[in-house]
């Protein structure tokens, strides 16, 4: 089902959605690589699958692990085998799975016991997230636990909690943004 809001984005399936997408493949990727590279931001971009891990590999210098694949394994493994940074998402997840998969990350290459290479990102999967469901204070326990870097992921409609996150010396801020977003953003400015 649905989990965004589909007054916005009408599609009633993940299915669905992502099938009005699937054909975004190895040209668009390096087309948008490119595009980063002339404007002087890094491109990043999480793969879902072996074969898209592999051609990104040649693109990125850090991997994001989605939440959706927070419990996947061999997947997890074979991103770990490239030997980069790696940005762990925790949407949908509870804490034993997230300290599931910090273990299969460290168990797969010694670098990720260094919190340069490992970063635990606070995610709620719910977009756009409510600003009181942010939960920005498990971060403290990712990072007294994991002894890593943390992260936010940011789906609010507010900037409140990326203040909040910065205040509190999280690592990483993950931001979505809309034409709609940048144009509000703008305006105020």
């Amino acid at each position: 089902p649905a989990y965004w809001d589909t007054t916005k984005e009408p599609t009633e399936s993940q299915f669905e959605l992502f099938k009005k997408h699937d054909s975004f493949w190895k040209d668009e990727m390096q087309e948008l690589k490119d595009y980063c590279n002339i404007v002087g931001i890094e491109f990043m971009s999480t793969p879902f699958d072996v074969e898209s891990a592999e051609f990104l590999n040649d693109m990125m210098d850090v991997f994001k692990i989605s939440s959706s694949d927070i419990t996947n394994k061999p997947f997890i493994e074979y991103i770990c085998s490239f030997g980069k940074p790696i940005i762990l998402s925790t949407g949908l997840s509870n804490f034993v799975e997230v300290q599931a998969a910090v273990s299969f990350i460290r168990e797969s290459n010694e670098l990720y016991f260094s919190d340069k290479y490992l970063c635990v990102m606070q995610c709620t999967s719910v977009y756009p997230c409510p600003i009181n469901e942010v939960n920005l204070s498990v971060t403290k326990e990712y990072k007294e636990t994991f002894k890593c870097q943390t992260g936010y992921s940011h789906h609010c409609l507010q900037y409140q909690p990326i203040y909040s996150a910065i205040s509190m010396g999280i690592d990483w801020i993950e931001t979505h943004y809309s034409k709609e977003l940048l144009l509000k953003k703008i305006e105020v400015q």
